[in-house]
């Protein structure tokens, strides 16, 4: 069984190692491709005590694949699985790029 990350714990910095690896995600029962982490920033400081820094996840898939906005299923070897919203922000010479927001 694969484990589930808490999504509302998760931090930029437990990203950060798995930049440049790949990531299985999953749409709706269809067959299940790869996208690349590829970019791991900051987007603000922290806004209060205990609160997580605002970070965001950029993604590359191939130009094919070009989902909708919605909340994919996606699953990492060392991160475990996770559900999160993903943007389509375009494409750019290597592919399709979606983008992930932590508040």
């Amino acid at each position: 069984m694969t484990k589930k990350a808490v999504l509302n714990e998760l931090k930029q910095a437990d990203f950060q190692p798995l930049l440049n690896t790949e990531f299985s995600i999953v749409s709706n029962g269809a067959k299940a491709h790869s996208i690349e982490l590829v970019e791991v920033k900051a987007l603000s400081a922290k806004s209060a005590e205990n609160q997580r820094s605002a970070f965001s996840l950029i993604f590359r898939g191939q130009n094919s694949e070009v989902p909708l906005q919605s909340i994919y299923i996606l699953e990492h070897a060392q991160l475990g699985q996770l559900e999160i919203f993903l943007v389509p922000i375009g494409p750019d010479q290597q592919g399709m790029r979606y983008e992930a927001v932590f508040t």
